[in-house]
Formats: C-alpha cells, structure tokens, sequence
C-alpha cells in the first residue's frame, strides 16, 4: 500500500468513516475504536496488516499534539452525532408509542361510547316497543268497549225514537219513552267523553277541518249560554270584536266542544254575577293566510284555589269549591286541553279562590271564502216511504245483535224494502248466493265469520262486484274506515245509527228515491206565531227532549223531536219547524226558559 493511500485511510479512519481497502484481498473494513486514541489505531490493524500499521505508526508519531487534539475532538463530534441519532430515534419512538397509546386508549373509549349507545338505543326501543303494545292494548279496550256500549245503546236509542213516532202511543207512556231516550242520550254523551279522552292519549283522534262563518258559530253559541246563563239568574256577555275573519277554516265541531265545555263549566259553577265570552283575532307573522283566533272565558265564581289550579286540566279532576249538586265526568277541562293541543293552540287558566277564573285559548286558522262555507243549518226530512216506479229493492241486514238486527230491519220494512237477515257473515254468504241482494248492511263484528271476510268472500262471487256493501259498526275508530273500504264495503255507518244515515246511505249508493214529509210554507208561516204559553203547554218530558238538542245547534235531533211533539201538537210544531229551519236555537232555548218559569 503506498504512503499517499495509507495517510488517506488513516485520515478518512480519524474521521469516523469506513473504508474499504483494494489489496486484491477480500474487503477489509477497519473501523476505529471509540474513544480515540492515536496508539490504538495501530492496533486496529496490526493483526491482520502488519505493513499498513506500521505505517500508521509513523503517521501517528509525525503528529503534533495539536493534531492530536483535532483528531480527537472531531472523533468526539462524531461519537456526539451517533449519540444524538441514537436519542432522536429513541425520541421518535418513544413519541410514536405515545401516539400509538393515545391512539388506542381512544380507540377504547369509542367501542365502549358504541356499546353504551347500542345498549342505549336497544332501551329505548325497548320503551317505543312496550309504549306500542300498550297502544295496542289499549285500542283493543277501547274497540272492545265501545262495541259493547253502543251496541245496546243503538237498541235503546232506535226503539225509543221510533216509539216516539208511534201514533197509538200517548199520554204518560210517551213521556216514560222520551225518559228512556234522554237517559240514553245523557249514557251515550258520558261515554262519548269517556272514549274522547282515551283515544286522544292513543294517539287516535282525527281532525275534521271545514270552512265556516264564525261570527255566526259564535253568536249561536252566545245566544244559547245566554238562555242558560239567564235561567241560572246569570248575565251573560258576548264580547265578539268587528274586525273578526267572517270565515275561517277549522275543525268546528272541536271548537264548539271546547267552547262548549268552558261555558258550560262557567255556567254550572257561578252562582251569582256575570260570564263572558271574548274573541278575537291577531295576525301570525310570515303568514297572510292564517291567524290566530283567541277565546276568552272569564266568570264571577267561586275561583280554583292555587294550589288545585295545577291539576284542573287533568282527567276527572274537579275544584273542591265547585257546588256539589253539579253533575259530569270531571272530564271537559282534560278534552279541551286536549283538542285545543290537537288544533297547535295552547290554553291557560288564571283563577283566584273567591274572584272568579279566566280560561285563555288561542288557536291558529286558515282564512276561507264564502263559496267554501258548510252549510251547519242543513235540515233532514222524514221519509215516509219509497217513491212509485222504482225496482223492489231487496236488503240484506247481517247483524249478530238481534235487537239491533230487529231495529234496522224494522225501520227499512216500514220505509218499504225487502228485508232478509242474517246474524253471522257465513250465513251472509249463503244469503246473498239464493237471493242476491241489491244492498246488504253488513256488521264487521260477528262470531263464526266477521264482516271483513264475509264482504271478501261475497265480493269473490259471481254478482258481488255489483251489490252495494256497508259497513255498520260500533267502532269508537274513524280511522278503521281505511281498513274496512280496502275489505270490499263501499261505506261506513257508526253506531248508533241515525234513521237519517241508513236512508242517505242507501240513497248515496244505489239512487234510491224517498216520499218524504213535506210541510206547506205558507200554513207554517201562518202558524209560526210560537208563543211561551204553546210551549209551556208542553209535557215536561217533551220540553226536556227538546232542549238537549237545541243547546248543541243540532237541526237533525230537534227536528226528531218536533215530529213527536207534532203528534199532540201540531201549531207548536210548526212554530218549532220553523224557527229549526231560519237556525235560532237561541229563540228555542228562550221559550223553553221562560215556560219553564211559567209552570214554577
């Protein structure tokens, strides 16, 4: 190895660095010793190349001390540079576990955030699962109880009508009738509430939305609370603002409920003073078709003390303070508040025990046009018969009840149809093979096979896409209407069941033509004169008969009652008629007051 070769090594070996050696021998690295020392870079080498130690030896010797010290402290640098990789990368690495524990102790906490979420979500479908079958549950009650109530209710309230038109029946017998009727009535009204208040908390109460005139509604309804206020020695005021919308669009039979309720609680709780009824409206911002319609009650009472106010509006609470003698289900403040939260409205109540209460609802409504006006006056005549030139219309009646298969059969023979009846949906199949009815009233709820398949099974056979099906049921359910049309019925009547509605019905379905009771104008205009002396003379029990209806606006009902009064009373009838048909139930209301203080 030449001098110039071995100095390079030497110098590139203090340096730190390899090198490797072409001796035309196999590579050879020699790597120098830490820490350095100028003897012993010799060594390194002595063993196996004793020519390039040697000349190292005489590098070494030729240094100065000042060399020396360079070598050494670049060897030092170099030794320092090593150290300082060698802590970088157990740096990096310590920081890479870190990360890395980080890493998975958050990893960790997810899985268990999951776990405890699952496990949430597996409560809480849990809760919707059991909240459900309770729902169900209580459907199931409900179908059950109504089906059993309105089942003999519909008996009840059919045959003491149709009594009541019985022309061979008088004096003390018809007032035992209408006695039934109104005690029937009174049961159906209770158990309406009842059944009211149970469907709202399932979740099953439907909305019924039309367009009608509220100054009238509410002017009816004052002129009603004003005769009761009156007959319970109360003043009444109407507080009704000029500017209110003169037609709105709402469910107007909840409207009334609620007015209903307030007032008449007003009514049957002040013993002295005054009860007014305020209304208003108020723009809703962002929405020029929609306001906010605001009813007022306020009443001199004996007030709700603070600590019942709390509970006022729930169900069959009433206040203490009330008088005793007051009748009901304690069930009107709960159905309000109720239907007032089913129309996005709120109520309130403010009352102080001895200065009276105030009930506040605000509820939000459409605007509406007149050409979009109900008619809520629309009156329903009798039928007598079947009008000449028609087909022999053959009826089937399938009811599992024969008191209720008895009256509707009844009531279609006297109006002239062919009956034949049947009491369970197979027989009603059987039936309608032999004799293919034009129309068949058909019960959904029957022993052996029930409506639904009994209409499914007709509908399958040759003639049954012809013949008109409807149901007629005790559900206390609108909403099952969907699921009997889809069984094949082209309608649905409810229990109890009206005359009227069985003949429309059939008169909807297959055009059917009725005779029916007319009455000459010009006679009932002539003998419209109604006077308090005609009225009072009036059995008790026809004067109570008809002030049920006529209190709730209903046309229909007190007409009923007007062809009863008829029968002994004909120019009281007709003055009765008349006022029914010009809507001025609070003229009724007046004249059944004011006999009524007569005969005290």
């Amino acid at each position: 190895m030449a001098a110039g070769q071995a100095d390079a090594y030497v110098s590139n070996l203090m340096a730190g660095h390899y090198l490797s050696l072409e001796l035309g021998l196999p590579n050879i690295v020699v790597a120098a010793p830490a820490p350095f020392e100028p003897n012993n870079l010799s060594i390194a080498v002595r063993k196996d190349l004793p020519e390039l130690a040697s000349i190292i030896d005489k590098s070494i010797i030729a240094m100065t001390t000042d060399e020396h010290k360079n070598i050494r402290n670049r060897w030092m640098t170099v030794d320092f540079q090593q150290k300082t990789d060698y802590e970088l990368v157990w740096k990096t690495a310590l920081v890479f576990l870190i990360i890395l524990a980080v890493v998975l102790a958050w990893v960790q906490v997810m899985r268990r955030q999951t776990a405890a979420l699952s496990e949430s979500e597996a409560h809480l479908r849990k809760a919707r699962d059991d909240a459900d079958a309770a729902n169900r549950a209580k459907s199931t009650f409900l179908a059950n109880m109504s089906h059993e109530l309105r089942t003999p209710l519909n008996a009840i309230l059919g045959f003491s009508e149709m009594l009541s038109r019985d022309t061979e029946i008088t004096g003390n017998k018809k007032e035992k009738i209408a006695v039934i009727n109104h005690s029937g009535e009174h049961l159906l009204e209770m158990i309406n509430d009842v059944l009211d208040l149970s469907k709202i908390e399932a979740g099953r109460v439907e909305l019924e939305p039309q367009a009608f005139e509220l100054p009238r509604m509410l002017q009816d309804i004052g002129s009603m609370f004003e005769a009761r206020a009156e007959n319970a020695g109360l003043r009444f005021h109407l507080d009704r603002v000029s500017s209110l919308p003169p037609y709105i669009t709402s469910d107007v039979s909840k409207l009334r409920q609620i007015l209903f309720n307030l007032l008449g609680n007003a009514v049957k709780f002040t013993t002295e003073g005054s009860i007014t009824l305020r209304t208003w409206t108020q723009a809703i911002k962002g929405d020029s078709s929609m306001v906010a319609l605001h009813l007022e009650v306020k009443d001199t009472g004996p007030g709700i003390a603070s600590e019942q106010m709390e509970r006022i509006f729930e169900p069959f609470v009433q206040a203490k303070t009330f008088k005793t003698n007051t009748k009901g289900t304690g069930l009107g403040l709960a159905i309000s508040k109720s239907f007032v939260e089913l129309l996005d409205g709120k109520i309130s109540a403010e009352s102080e025990a001895g200065k009276g209460s105030v009930f506040h609802v605000s509820i939000p409504v459409a605007l509406a046009e007149a050409s979009e006006v109900v008619d809520l006056k629309a009156i329903r005549r009798n039928v007598l018969g079947l009008e000449y030139g028609q087909p022999a219309w053959r009826v089937l009646v399938v009811e599992d009840s024969a008191e209720n298969r008895l009256l509707l059969s009844s009531i279609l023979h006297q109006a002239g149809f062919e009956i034949r009846e049947a009491e369970n949906g197979k027989e009603a199949v059987t039936l309608f093979q032999e004799w293919q009815p034009h129309f068949i009233w058909m019960d959904m709820r029957m022993p052996v096979m029930d409506g639904y398949k009994a209409t499914a099974a007709i509908r399958e056979l040759p003639g049954g896409d012809a013949v008109k099906i409807v149901a007629i049921t005790a559900s206390a359910f609108k909403e099952q209407r969907k699921n009997i049309i889809e069984a094949g019925c082209d309608d649905v009547v409810h229990k109890p069941v009206q005359s009227h509605e069985i003949f429309e019905s059939m008169s909807q379905q297959l055009g059917i033509r009725y005779i029916y009771e007319e009455l000459d104008q010009n006679t009932l205009t002539e003998a419209a004169i109604l006077t308090v002396e005609m009225v009072a003379g009036l059995p008790i029990y026809l004067r109570e008969a008809l002030r049920r209806p006529a209190q709730y606006l209903d046309a229909s009902a007190t007409n009923q009652v007007v062809e009863r009064i008829r029968n002994n009373h004909p120019e009281t009838a007709d003055g009765l008629q008349l006022l029914v048909e010009k809507f001025s139930f609070d003229q009724i209301m007046k004249l059944l007051n004011e006999s009524d203080r007569i005969q005290h």
